[in-house]
């Protein structure tokens, strides 16, 4: 589905940030996502992902507990195979979307929440039998969330899942560190964004979308310009390097 990150789509979605698109890369080159699939994204943030999933998918279906965002993407979204709602993961999920997906995403969650565990079992709830969960976790980093997380952690978390797991870690280079923590924090730096509500996810996204259009659109033309050039910062790793920073939980389902 390398596709769905053609530069034409990229063009057409909300987009903040260069560093989103290269592990969105990495997220579809794992889930390969199908025409037939029913996609939960859980934790789904400005739902950028689900822009690029809903016109290659049946259905997808956007998860968060930032309340402002998701009524400002149910009422501005622009597909009928989408739907956007307020969901504490940690919590049970809302009985009409138990068992409803055979693949669910989980991105940049585990590490805000105090219990994990509550967000695998409301995962493991969401899928179907034989379904898939990816889940994506930063490593080795103190800058995310309330945990840091180091492989054995990982693989930790993995062995306590409850479902048929594999585990795969990735690591950054320093061409993708100087995009990101310079080339790219500069360019936050001059927009400045305003901060508003109780919306906690990365700096400048939600603010972005509601600016005017032809500002907007500069800004996602830079975005999708550090994205090209850096796409292929991110290369897949082993279990003792030390230099890991991202890890992926592929859990499968096994069937009742």
């Amino acid at each position: 589905m390398e596709n769905l990150l053609k530069l034409s789509w990229l063009l057409k979605a909300p987009l903040t940030f260069p560093l989103f698109l290269r592990m969105t890369k990495i997220t579809f080159n794992l889930l390969e996502p199908s025409t037939k699939d029913v996609i939960c994204d859980v934790g789904c943030g400005r739902g950028e992902r689900i822009s690029l999933l809903s016109n290659h998918i049946e259905k997808v279906v956007g998860m968060d507990i930032a309340q402002p965002v998701m009524e400002f993407l149910e009422q501005n979204r622009k597909s009928a195979n989408v739907s956007f709602h307020t969901v504490d993961a940690t919590a049970e999920p809302p009985p009409e979307f138990t068992g409803t997906f055979n693949k669910c995403l989980c991105m940049d969650l585990i590490e805000h929440v105090d219990n994990p565990e509550l967000v695998f079992s409301f995962l493991r709830k969401l899928i179907r039998p034989d379904g898939l969960a990816l889940i994506g976790i930063p490593i080795n980093s103190a800058a995310h969330g309330r945990h840091l997380f180091n492989t054995e952690d990982v693989f930790n978390l993995a062995d306590n899942l409850g479902m048929e797991t594999k585990v795969v870690l990735f690591r950054r280079n320093m061409w993708g560190r100087l995009v990101d923590d310079h080339v790219y924090a500069k360019i936050r730096q001059i927009i400045k964004p305003r901060r508003e509500g109780d919306y906690c996810h990365e700096g400048v996204g939600f603010e972005m979308m509601a600016k005017p259009k032809k500002i907007y659109f500069l800004f996602k033309l830079a975005i999708v310009f550090l994205y090209l050039i850096s796409q292929n910062s991110y290369h897949e790793t082993y279990r003792g390097d030390e230099a890991a920073d991202r890890a992926f939980i592929l859990a499968k389902r096994s069937v009742d």
